[in-house]
Order: structure tokens, then sequence, then C-alpha cells
């Protein structure tokens, strides 16, 4: 019979980072991104220490691919709304209520995504990172801002970038009703009051 150890071992390179990364987003959800240590990943994904710096040569390379990791699951969720919506007015409440609807089914995200949010300390760099991600988002809303809006005021960059800043902090707040384990009516009451503007 083999052991959990010369099983482990079968994983192809890919399937055991994908398996680190997903066991550090857990480690940083639950203790926190200032946190995070190799030892943690290791104990959780049940490999030795070494195995995890093989993956992630240093702390700040371990950190970095947590929030990275976040950012892309966040950032591919906004493309499949936004990239050519049909209905942009549309797209932007499916794309809020899909937003909330991940809390529950990645809810280890959302968690690593509020403490990205506020490490203004920035801390292996994540802060820049948050920015540079906030940024995309902002640039991808406010395209399907501008969509959304009468023909005049469609070239009115400013202001869909503001609205889209004020989505995005719509987000947060979703976020955090969520795990105050908020009724859905009070989420899907956010969620039309985040949308209510004369400009969508």
């Amino acid at each position: 019979m083999n052991s959990p150890e010369k099983v482990r071992r079968r994983l192809t390179k890919e399937l055991r980072y994908a398996q680190l990364l997903d066991c550090a987003v857990s480690v940083a959800a639950n203790k926190g991104l200032g946190q995070l240590v190799h030892a943690d990943v290791a104990e959780e994904a049940g490999v030795v220490a070494p195995t995890v710096f093989r993956y992630f040569p240093s702390r700040r390379a371990l950190v970095r691919g947590v929030v990275d990791e976040v950012g892309r699951f966040y950032r591919e969720q906004s493309d499949h709304f936004h990239l050519n919506p049909a209905r942009p007015r549309q797209a932007l409440r499916e794309h809020l209520e899909a937003f909330s609807h991940s809390i529950d089914t990645h809810s280890e995200y959302a968690a690593v995504w509020l403490q990205w949010g506020a490490s203004v300390q920035n801390d292996c760099g994540i802060w820049d990172m948050f920015r540079e991600h906030n940024d995309y988002l902002i640039k991808t809303l406010s395209r399907t801002i501008r969509k959304a809006q009468p023909e005049a005021r469609r070239k009115d960059v400013t202001m869909s970038k503001i609205r889209a800043r004020s989505l995005i902090g719509a987000a947060f707040a979703i976020t955090m009703l969520k795990f105050s384990d908020a009724p859905e009516d009070a989420i899907s009451r956010l969620i039309t009051i985040a949308l209510d503007d004369p400009v969508l």
C-alpha cells in the first residue's frame, strides 16, 4: 500500500503548485496575510516546509502569490460580465450579484480580498499590487457604466470612474454584510441602492 507521502510525490509540478497556493489562500484567510508563513502552509498541505519553499522561495513570493491568485479570480469574474455587454446596466447588476454569491462559494478569497484592500503598509509590495488590480476593475467597470449612460454623457470618463469606485465600495459593503450573516434581502437592497443612480 502506498504511503500518503508517496502519493503526494506523484503530483505534477503544476498540481503541487496549485495545491500549495490553495492552502496558502486558506491560511491567509484564517490567520491573516501578515501572519502568512511557509510552515503553516506546509502543515495545511501535509508536506514539509522545504516543499513550500521550493515553489515560493521567500515570504514575499508567498504573500504576493496569494494576492495575485485572489486578484486573478476577481478580474476573471469581472471580465465575464464586462468584456462586451449587450445590456450594460444589467451586466453591472449581474456582476454585483455574482460577486455576492461568490462570497458563499469562495469565502476565503473574499476574506483575503478584504485584507488586501486594507494593506496600505505595503507589506511585500501588495498595496502596489492592489492599486494595479483596482485600476483594472475601475477601467473595466467604467467602460460598462459609460455604455449604460445616455449618449450625451458617455464622454464623461471622470464621472464613470467615480461611479466605478462607488460600485467597488459597494462590493466591500456586501462582503462585510455577508460575513456578518446579514439576510439576503438586505444585500439585495444594497445592490439596488448602489445601482440607483441617474447616470446609470
